[in-house]
């Protein structure tokens, strides 16, 4: 039976990356600086899990990021992650990576059975493996270029009281949150606040942009902690969390001419990004 995710795209393939249903991430390498990441875009889980889980699809995607790795596609380094955060989720540290309890789901009933201790161990090697991987790539990113950046690509509910509910309040709710939580602020100011700027000035389809720094979120997520923890001096990692204004949240149902606006806002500072990180010493 085809998934949620597969009959909302069947008329847009541009959106869709084609990958194999064995397949953990995709890695793809550019003559840049800049890494874009998309780790909550996967929806993909694996058999073993599947079987256990009392979860239907649509409530998984409604609380996974689809889409994000259509907004980087402009970015010369970037991984997407094809696995559903509901099988592991590579934001969160080792130990809560697996979702065990209503309490890390936004109190929803994840499992009909819960995993057996060997099914979650197999999927903790995953979020090993990643972190593997990850530190390579960005030591080949520090060989190359003495210095990155990493824009961490989320995206946030604000529809939660339901299909017909009012969204929440814009004060709380940006378009654009910038978690810095994990930075040396002061050290990286020089490449966050030009990029903050250049997506505030970026005009999306006739309008500025509502662009704030930790009022949704923080960016207290695993992946920002240990780049910054891994390589202190040399990365800079920036959580981008987009609020599903280019998506229906309840539906899944994307609008494709607010995501083909989105990835050009993010291509469109990577020539920024690089240049600031020219001037940092």
């Amino acid at each position: 039976m085809a998934s949620p995710i597969d009959k909302i795209l069947a008329g847009d393939a541009p959106l869709k990356l084609e990958i194999g249903g064995a397949d953990w991430w995709t890695v793809h390498r550019g003559l840049s600086p800049i890494l874009g990441t998309a780790i909550h875009n996967g929806h993909e889980i694996r058999g073993a899990v599947e079987a256990l889980l009392a979860i239907s699809d649509d409530d998984r995607l409604r609380e996974e990021d689809p889409f994000t790795e259509f907004v980087i596609r402009d970015v010369p380094n970037r991984i997407v992650f094809h696995r559903s955060r509901f099988e592991v989720d590579l934001n969160r540290a080792r130990e809560a990576a697996v979702y065990l309890s209503s309490e890390q789901a936004w109190g929803m009933d994840i499992w009909s059975e819960k995993p057996a201790p060997e099914t979650v161990e197999d999927s903790l090697r995953v979020h090993d493996d990643y972190y593997s991987m990850l530190r390579q790539v960005l030591r080949g990113l520090e060989e190359r270029h003495g210095r990155f950046v990493v824009l961490d690509i989320h995206s946030y509910n604000h529809r939660r009281g339901g299909p017909d509910a009012a969204p929440s309040d814009p004060e709380t709710a940006p378009d654009i949150n910038i978690g810095t939580f994990s930075m040396d602020r002061e050290r990286w100011a020089h490449v966050v606040e030009p990029f903050i700027a250049a997506l505030r000035m970026f005009e999306f389809r006739g309008r500025r942009m509502d662009v704030r720094e930790n009022v949704a979120f923080e960016g207290r997520g695993e992946q920002t902690r240990f780049i910054h923890e891994a390589f202190p001096e040399t990365g800079c990692a920036v959580a981008v969390e987009l609020k599903k204004f280019f998506m229906d949240e309840w539906t899944g149902l994307p609008d494709q001419a607010a995501l083909v606006a989105m990835r050009a806002m993010i291509r469109s500072t990577l020539p920024i990004l690089e240049d600031r990180l020219q001037a940092t010493r």
